[in-house]
This record gives structure tokens, sequence and C-alpha cells, in this order.
């Protein structure tokens, strides 16, 4: 019985679901070169500078650099700890990456990032692909319109790590009893400022 439900819940979106698949963007324009915003952006480990959500991010071993990468990350969803990873599946370093969930149920969702050198420095593109059906007008949180405020937040704090110089994360937070312990620093090699100051 439990195999049916399955299969009439879940295949459909197994199999890419039958509706629209949508795409959302953001650029954000940040004063560093493209070259300085892919050394930040790229590594998993330093997503915990820009994410707040992410304990600790790594490169899984055994798999390569670029298409093929595998990168996992330590999250906190929903006051617990979880483990996920993406897979690249395309990329052309220094200018783009796109990405995948491994496990996500909408084969067409997928994310990425894509840098162009303009005289400021690099405009940095997000995209959120997904298909519609998944995300219903019932479901503020899933619309089209919150991801594209989510993409907002996370273009600003990438902006405000690159510009205000950076280091690879030097502690990264633990859980410990109340909440969070540890830190992520951010810091100005220029003047040794802490992001969180």
């Amino acid at each position: 019985m439990s195999r049916k439900w399955y299969l009439r819940d879940y295949q459909p979106m197994l199999d890419g679901g039958s509706g629209e698949v949508v795409e959302v963007s953001v650029s954000t324009d940040i004063a560093v070169t493209p070259a300085e915003l892919w050394r930040l952006i790229k590594p998993a480990e330093n997503a915990a500078l820009f994410e707040p959500h992410v304990l600790k991010g790594f490169h899984i071993p055994g798999t390569p650099e670029g298409v093929g990468e595998m990168q996992g990350f330590i999250i906190i969803q929903e006051g617990r700890q979880q483990v996920v990873a993406l897979e690249v599946v395309e990329e052309v370093s220094g200018e783009y990456v796109v990405s995948r969930l491994i496990g996500e149920k909408d084969d067409a969702a997928q994310t990425s990032f894509h840098l162009t050198g303009i005289r400021m420095g690099t405009r940095l593109e997000q995209k959120w692909q997904f298909t519609v059906p998944f995300f219903k007008a019932s479901n503020a949180e899933a619309s089209p319109e919150a991801h594209r405020n989510a993409l907002r937040m996370l273009g600003a704090r990438i902006k405000l790590v690159a510009e205000s110089g950076w280091r690879q994360v030097d502690e990264i937070v633990q859980p410990s009893g109340n909440g969070l312990s540890g830190s992520c620093s951010a810091s100005s090699p220029r003047d040794g400022r802490n992001l969180e100051e």
C-alpha cells in the first residue's frame, strides 16, 4: 500500500512534473574582480561566510573539480543539523557554475552563479530554476518572489563579504547547548575589522 502511495504522490516530481519550468534571477554589482569573487563563492568551505544556515562546507573526496564535483554542507534547518550535497552540472572556471541539489524531487531545479566583468568590478547574476507546481500560490515562502528575495539577500551578503575583504573561515560554528558558539570570520586583511562588529 505505501509503495502505491509513494508512486502516486511523488513519481510526477521525479519525472520532472507536468508544470512550467520557471527561472528567477537577480543581479548584484560587486566592487571586486571576477577572479576575486570566484575565489570567494566557488569553494564550499567559504559558504559559511555568506550563508547563515551553513555550519561547514567541504569538497566531497573522490569527486573532480568542476563538472561532476560534489560539495557537502552541514546546515541548520528547523533547529536540526542536516547534511546536504550539491553536484556541479556545468562550469566554466571563473565565469559561471550551475549546480543541483542531490536528492531534489524536482528534476528541473538548479541554481547558478554567473560572473561578468564590469567597470566597477563584477556583476554577479544568480539564477534559480524550478517547476511551478511545487510552488503554489498558497505557499508564500515558496513563491517566485520569495525566491527572488532570497537571492537578493544572498547577493547582499556576498557583496558585503567580498567588498570588506575576507579570509578563509577561521573557525566553524559548532552547536552548543542553547544555540551556536564559535565564529565565522570575514575580516579585512587591510584593517583586521570583523564584519560582525
